[in-house]
């Protein structure tokens, strides 16, 4: 199990601790933690959760289970099933968001190589969130869904470049790669799905702790960004549909191309052929034979045919 804590205090101040020991303090000693935890088992997640005063066994249940849930809520805890960021780990499809009274959990079933980066760049490397619950919550959704914006940026800029390469006639620039962005363009699609879902849903409980009435105006802003991040990847899959079928049209005149090269020759040599048959017969009474210039008025004949199909191809623009 790897476990990495980030501890809000005072004035936007934050820090963060690799590998801690989770301890029941936490949950009074007035500092907000956000912590990450990734590849853990059951039992881990039972002794972590246990740790901070939680019901361990029940929610590492509802967790490691077969089933996945959307959403548990309860007085001292809520558990929220969310759509992994495609920008962290392609084979990862849920992780899970757990709120205790001062400590947001984020559990990740897999290691997540990019999730130092990310911690650096979106809670160290800026001021961090207020020293409240409400704050720090609203952070870890936010940078979540900033995270899986920029990477629609990038996704929409492999796809023109892809285009291009398209275009230019681009070795390194294939079917099979464009209809791989199909599919990663279709999987970001449900991650947005769920964002939005998360966003317009995800309004507490006012009697408990980790309340507060503008959470739904904060996340539903945040709704809003994903819609319009879900509606620019269904233009971007129409855009690679008519990408992989105008490929494909360009593919087909090419093969359409060379067989009518390949009929316009078979068309010459169809009339020299038979000349080149008739005279390739074995019979004693053929005049031409004994003509001293029969054999170049033969070859002089081949060739004005050949010219003038050519020509007469030409005229019909079977070249172009």
């Amino acid at each position: 199990m790897k476990i990495r804590v980030l501890e809000v205090k005072e004035k936007g101040k934050v820090d963060l601790l690799s590998d801690p020991k989770p301890e029941s303090s936490w949950c009074k000693d007035g500092v907000i933690r956000w912590v990450n935890v990734e590849h853990a088992t059951k039992d881990e997640l039972v002794d972590l959760l246990d740790n901070l005063n939680s019901k361990g066994e029940f929610i590492a249940d509802l967790i490691t289970g077969d089933n996945w849930y959307d959403w548990i809520e309860q007085d001292d805890f809520f558990v929220k099933a969310n759509a992994a960021p495609t920008a962290w780990f392609k084979d990862e499809k849920w992780y899970h968001l757990v709120a205790l009274p001062e400590t947001i959990i984020t559990i990740h079933k897999s290691e997540i190589p990019l999730m130092g980066e990310f911690i650096k760049r979106w809670w160290l490397d800026r001021p961090g969130p207020d020293h409240d619950m409400n704050s720090v919550m609203v952070h870890v959704v936010r940078t979540f869904i900033d995270e899986e914006a920029i990477n629609f940026y990038r996704l929409r800029l492999e796809i023109e470049e892809h285009s291009e390469g398209l275009k230019q006639g681009d070795k390194r620039y294939t079917v099979e790669h464009l209809e791989a962005l199909m599919t990663k363009c279709q999987h970001m699609l449900t991650v947005f799905y769920e964002y939005q879902v998360l966003a317009e849903s995800l309004e507490f409980n006012l009697s408990i702790p980790i309340s507060a009435e503008s959470l739904s105006t904060v996340y539903r802003s945040k709704a809003n960004l994903i819609k319009t991040f879900r509606e620019g990847v269904e233009y971007l899959k129409q855009r690679l549909v008519e990408l992989h079928n105008q490929h494909l049209m360009d593919q087909q005149g090419k093969t359409e191309s060379r067989i009518r090269v390949l009929t316009i020759i078979s068309a010459i040599f169809m009339p020299l052929t038979l000349i080149a048959g008739i005279y390739g017969m074995n019979f004693q009474n053929m005049p031409e034979l004994d003509d001293t210039y029969a054999y170049f008025i033969v070859l002089a004949v081949m060739l004005t045919v050949a010219i003038t199909m050519l020509g007469f191809f030409y005229k019909k623009g079977w070249f172009k």
